[in-house]
């Protein structure tokens, strides 16, 4: 469902001739980009893998790149990973030309109601399971250490991005994009709990329908 969201707002806000670089990328950036028809993406991550070597070395909290190197740079899924996930925003901002796309959690009230009765997770505890790229390193910085993840709201990024650079004039858009992964997941293979499944997938789309804003995937498109 992630990745359903992550092909709209991309093909949504940048065109496929432009340069793009990653952060945090993994094997589904790399088939989201490839899937849309872009040739010009650098895929960058901490953690390296032989199996997908499109993928290079980069700690997006101390980019190597100089300013403007990129037309765009995206996170997907990604900056809840880092100790400083702030940082990484303004370092994918320095490197950009055109602007930046981050799709991440939305920290709201429905939000913090489902961490209060365990149906999502507050510490990213099955990260350092499997991360995509590499066992026991889809922690915090790329350690085995479970990170915090870090939800963002729109407040939050509209306050940040007015101070990334007081010379320009910024455009920003905000989609927001329901995923029911996690909650799916937390239900057995019995038939009550399949039961239970059913009747909480059909209030939850219900609920979302009514209140949009309140949907737990959100996008942030800022341009330059």
């Amino acid at each position: 469902m992630r990745e359903k969201f992550y092909k709209i707002v991309v093909s949504k806000y940048l065109n496929s001739s432009s340069s793009v670089l990653v952060v945090g990328a993994g094997p589904v950036d790399i088939k989201v980009f490839n899937d849309l028809g872009f040739k010009k993406v650098q895929f960058t991550n901490l953690i390296t893998n032989k199996k997908f070597g499109k993928i290079k070395y980069a700690n997006m909290q101390n980019l190597t790149y100089a300013d403007n190197s990129f037309d765009y740079a995206v996170a997907h899924a990604s900056l809840h990973h880092t100790s400083k996930p702030y940082k990484g925003i303004y370092e994918m901002y320095r490197v950009s030309r055109k602007g930046i796309l981050l799709i991440e959690s939305h920290d709201n009230f429905i939000m913090r109601l489902l961490i209060k009765f365990n149906l999502t997770e507050d510490f990213e505890n099955s990260s350092i399971k499997y991360s995509g790229l590499a066992i026991n390193k889809g922690g915090v910085d790329g350690t085995n250490i479970p990170n915090y993840i870090y939800r963002f709201t729109k407040r939050e990024l509209t306050k940040f991005s007015k101070g990334l650079d007081f010379n320009k004039s910024h455009k920003i858009h905000f989609d927001h994009y329901l995923s029911l992964d996690n909650i799916e997941s937390k239900f057995g293979k019995g038939f009550l709990d399949q039961i239970l499944k059913f009747v909480t997938v059909k209030l939850a789309l219900i609920f979302f329908f009514i209140f949009k804003k309140q949907k737990n995937e959100l996008s942030f498109f800022l341009k330059k």
